[in-house]
């Protein structure tokens, strides 16, 4: 998972230097294995800390760039692949911002990198990039397991199953609709049958963690859990986008061919929106100018000419203002 320290202490974490740097040099090992699968090549400057934890958590800490692995879960290959996973992920992401930036791009990220800044500095947390962050720390499990061997001595059994698609959906209705209930009850000071008023409240947040736990883990999961690695390009999938992970990959019909669009018929569609809607506002202008009058018009009068010009316009601005949102919503 991709670990938030805010409200933990860093003196929580274990600074055992001897137990860190074996630690650190398995990880190393498994993740030049894990990049030369997908084809990224990481440079030594992005590669992580490792630290050895005494609670009872593991997690990839993005803003400085660590993974840390509980003292219990040093062997489990569920746990390492998927850290390792998240870390891929973000290596990727900023591989790829440095190809665009050319080389003074490349050193001034480096520069920051060193000072400890953000991996993703400009990366802004949302629910949605959480998702797709899940789906990565999946797919680093699977990676694991195919680059790992019996050397590594790793324990890939979980009782952490990705639900099927047709269980997700219900399970988030039935939560969904139980939850309300529940809130409306209890602002009405009604509780169900045998719990107290803490009761009550301790039971809501439980369904709203559930649900949480099917959206931003069983779901990406699942995603990730039929995605079939041999249709597609590893390199270029980690350096992919978030949104357009989820609308390529977060389908049963996955769109595996990089160079074809992931929106099909909806891109065109709005493409052609915006056609129509530049074509409406070209005619409005005609309409509104000085230079048209009712004659040249068949029988519309000037006044008639103006109010269809301005219609049209407004139209066109509409269509456009509509069709730039829908393409901006992620």
């Amino acid at each position: 998972m991709d670990i938030d320290l805010g409200s933990k202490k860093r003196e929580d974490f274990v600074r055992n230097s001897w137990e860190d740097s074996k630690l650190k040099n398995k990880v190393y090992d498994l993740i030049k294995r894990m990049s030369n699968k997908t084809g990224i090549s990481i440079p030594n400057r992005y590669l992580p800390e490792v630290k050895v934890t005494k609670l009872n958590s593991n997690g990839y800490d993005n803003l400085i760039n660590t993974i840390y692995i509980s003292k219990k879960d040093l062997n489990s290959g569920v746990l390492l692949g998927e850290e390792i996973g998240h870390f891929l992920r973000s290596a990727g992401l900023r591989i790829a911002e440095d190809t665009k930036k050319g080389r003074l791009g490349k050193l001034l990220s480096q520069y920051k990198f060193k000072k400890g800044s953000n991996l993703l500095p400009n990366e802004k947390f949302n629910f949605k990039t959480n998702y797709t962050g899940e789906f990565f720390g999946y797919l680093g499990q699977i990676l694991l397991k195919k680059v790992s061997n019996p050397k590594d001595n790793l324990d890939f059994t979980s009782d952490y199953k990705p639900y099927d698609l047709k269980k997700i959906i219900p399970t988030i209705r039935k939560i969904k609709g139980e939850t309300r209930k529940l809130i409306e009850d209890y602002y009405k000071e009604k509780y169900p049958e045998g719990k107290t008023q803490q009761e009550t409240e301790e039971y809501i947040m439980k369904l709203f963690s559930h649900r949480n736990d099917i959206t931003a883990h069983q779901r990406p999961y699942y995603f990730a859990s039929i995605l079939d690695l041999d249709k597609i390009d590893l390199k270029e999938l980690y350096e992919l986008d978030d949104k357009e992970v989820r609308l390529r990959f977060f389908r049963k019909d996955a769109k595996y061919d990089l160079n074809k669009s992931s929106e099909g018929k909806v891109k065109r569609l709005s493409l052609e929106g915006k056609v129509i809607s530049i074509i409406a506002i070209g005619i409005g202008l005609l309409f509104l100018s000085n230079n048209l009058t009712g004659n040249v018009i068949s029988n519309l009068n000037k006044t008639n000419s103006n109010i269809l010009g301005a219609v049209l316009f407004i139209i066109g601005l509409i269509g456009l203002l509509i069709s730039n949102k829908k393409d901006n919503k992620d």
